[in-house]
């Protein structure tokens, strides 16, 4: 079978099948009024005989053109969230910037966006897949959604579709991920090497099962090469109370926490324990409102702007509907420096870093024992 067989037919041979200019054949598949309904049909019926397949962003750029908006914008993705309230997710910094890299990344690449709360009354499945496909949308990022499934948010087959985070498990579908495996790794290099040695994981149960377990599982791989004396239990409430964490840490004595540190940090002010003079604190869900904290950054823009990465390329390629091969890109995070631990000393860390759990001091003078 020769090569230009299998090709894929250009608009240009079309029009020249059809006997009309390049023009007259666009604005006839996407039903532009100054072409006559006859001419349009003629042509919409020679394209599907011949297997022409139009590009949505293409399409896109028309109907944004009908609209009286010129071509500079080149059509609109859908912004998708299903949290207990429409704002929810403005009040979580990670939420924020997945939202602000999606924003952000769009625009870049000529589009905007358009967000839904798809628990509004009414608007989940059939309707709010009318009002995308309405307003000519093809592309939608989906949020973290907090109940693991997204079947019957809307019909699937119509939309190319990226999902931030591993929160959904059904149907499985294209994501863009902060390596949260990553997050934790750095956070327990950047402790061990400043000489902590009981640190402890402090986050809600609700966030371990969004993030498919995976920070929980990272962390307890990294225990499994210390010594008894030197494993703190996991705390991870389903919902955080002062009386509750006390008596946890009271009873265990971490010498640092990571995880969802913020509160955590007042109760123990309240007890007089202070950081960095007890214990060293670091957020796994940088911030920048928290001033002085030491913290991972999963650099949730840049998963927000992967997610658009994602759909945009499915929309290039006509690809709409649940992928048959799902496909995860996972974006490294990054440290950020805080007054929440002390400072840099002997230099120490367990080879779980390189693939092994057994603790291994580095440099001159490691921890004693």
């Amino acid at each position: 079978m020769s090569s230009k067989k299998n090709s894929r037919l250009s608009l240009r041979a079309l029009a020249t099948l059809a006997g009309v200019s390049v023009s007259t054949a666009s604005r006839a598949l996407h039903d532009h009024p100054m072409i006559s309904e006859a001419v349009r049909k003629r042509i919409q019926a020679l394209a599907r005989r011949r297997g022409y397949v139009t590009n949505p962003l293409v399409g896109q750029v028309f109907s944004e053109a009908r609209a009286g908006r010129g071509f500079q914008h080149l059509g609109t993705l859908a912004y998708i969230t299903s949290y207990e309230t429409a704002d929810w997710w403005r009040g979580h910094p990670t939420l924020r910037g997945f939202h602000e890299g999606v924003v952000g990344r769009a625009k870049q690449m000529g589009h905007g966006v358009d967000e839904f709360w798809a628990l509004e009354p009414g608007l989940k499945g059939r309707r709010l897949t009318q009002i995308l496909r309405a307003r000519g949308i093809s592309g939608v990022v989906l949020a973290p959604v907090p109940g693991r499934s997204a079947e019957g948010l809307f019909d699937w087959k119509h939309f190319s579709v990226a999902l931030l985070g591993e929160s959904v498990k059904v149907p499985r579908l294209n994501r863009a991920v902060p390596n949260q495996r990553h997050a934790v790794s750095l956070a327990l290099r950047e402790l061990t090497q400043l000489g902590y040695r009981r640190i402890g994981l402090v986050l809600r149960e609700r966030y371990h099962r969004m993030t498919d377990y995976i920070m929980l599982s990272t962390f307890l791989t990294f225990q499994h090469g210390l010594k008894a004396s030197e494993r703190v239990p996991v705390e991870m409430p389903a919902e955080w109370t002062q009386a509750k964490f006390m008596a946890w840490f009271k009873r265990h004595r971490p010498d640092a926490l990571i995880g969802a540190v913020r509160p955590a940090r007042d109760w123990l002010a309240q007890q007089d324990v202070q950081s960095p003079r007890d214990l060293g604190l670091v957020l796994l869900d940088w911030d920048e409102e928290l001033q002085g904290f030491a913290a991972v950054d999963q650099n949730a823009t840049a998963v927000g702007a992967a997610a658009v990465d994602l759909v945009l390329g499915q929309l290039r390629r006509n690809e709409r509907g649940i992928p048959a091969i799902p496909q995860t890109v996972l974006v490294d995070s990054m440290w950020r420096e805080g007054a929440t631990v002390r400072p840099a000393g002997p230099a120490w860390s367990p080879k779980f870093f390189d693939g092994d759990f057994e603790l291994d001091p580095v440099g001159a003078n490691p921890p004693k024992e």
